[in-house]
């Protein structure tokens, strides 16, 4: 698969680049950062026992866009939940041979040595100390076999299935967002919840490039802002003026400022919304 980068091919130079700044990433732990990662899994314990009244021990629980780590199902797992992981990516915990064949024939040659460095210098510090904080083992037995190479929008599971479905800045990437949900609505349990967390396409940092990891405009960056719509086929439409009066034409005015329902700004399903869904295609609902 060719690489690209809002529709032009990158060169190998750019590549280069890119490569040296995720090695710097990874060694500051600006990625794979333990603490990260146990505070936005306690975030979601959160909202699940309060949205559901149910322990996490014992729920059944997935994850979609898991990554090659998994290490939000990982902490699902060791607290005692029946938790799965799914992403089109190939698992990496372990990276013999087999395995590193196995991501160039899923996942291209470049992603497959990406990878393999990144397991080679990083994971295994990284579930040290994943572990060292959390206070459990990382990660734990039996976690490679609940991981699924399996896309979102045609996943394998019976209707009914999860008590808590969650996912994290996966949601912009998938190419049928319906047909995401739809899934989502069939395998979630009545009583279940799904939360599922954005990264904002059209933010300054919604391109997901290395240069643009933060919205802060003071920092000079060989890319410019809004790189990723460049040359996109859907050109960008001019807002119109504000009115005479100040006020914002009614297309646009802000929403109410009202307090909304839920613990996060992420998306719920119940029995009605997902009866709904499979009367008539209706997408669940936002809290």
């Amino acid at each position: 698969m060719k690489t690209v980068m809002a529709g032009q091919p990158i060169s190998p130079l750019r590549k280069a680049v890119a490569a040296l700044e995720l090695w710097r990433l990874f060694r500051t732990k600006v990625f794979a950062n333990p603490e990260n990662e146990i505070n936005y899994h306690r975030t979601g314990a959160g909202v699940f026992v309060a949205q559901t009244g149910k322990p996490v021990a014992g729920a059944h629980v997935l994850e979609i866009g898991c990554g090659q780590t998994a290490a939000l199902t990982a902490l699902w797992l060791a607290d005692g939940a029946d938790a799965w992981g799914i992403d089109v990516e190939v698992p990496t915990l372990r990276m013999g041979p087999r395995r590193f064949l196995s991501v160039i024939r899923a996942n291209g040659v470049e992603r497959a040595l990406k990878s393999f460095v990144r397991h080679l210098f990083f994971d295994r510090e990284f579930h040290v100390q994943l572990s060292r904080r959390y206070g459990k083992p990382m990660p734990p037995a039996g976690l490679q076999r609940r991981l699924r190479i399996m896309s979102a929008t045609r996943m394998e599971f019976p209707d009914d299935s999860f008590d808590f479905v969650f996912s994290r800045n996966v949601f912009e990437h998938i190419d049928d967002v319906p047909a995401a949900l739809a899934e989502v609505n069939r395998f979630l349990k009545p009583d279940g919840v799904a939360w599922i967390s954005l990264h904002l396409f059209p933010s300054l940092t919604g391109g997901h490039h290395l240069e643009w990891l933060t919205g802060d405009l003071d920092v000079k960056r060989a890319v410019p802002p809004w790189d990723h719509f460049a040359q996109q086929p859907l050109p960008a439409q001019r807002l119109p003026e504000p009115a005479p009066t100040g006020r914002l034409p009614a297309p646009l005015r802000r929403p109410s400022q009202r307090r909304r329902r839920g613990a996060h700004a992420g998306i719920a399903g119940s029995a009605d919304s997902r009866a709904r869904a499979r009367a008539g295609g209706e997408r669940l609902r936002y809290r």
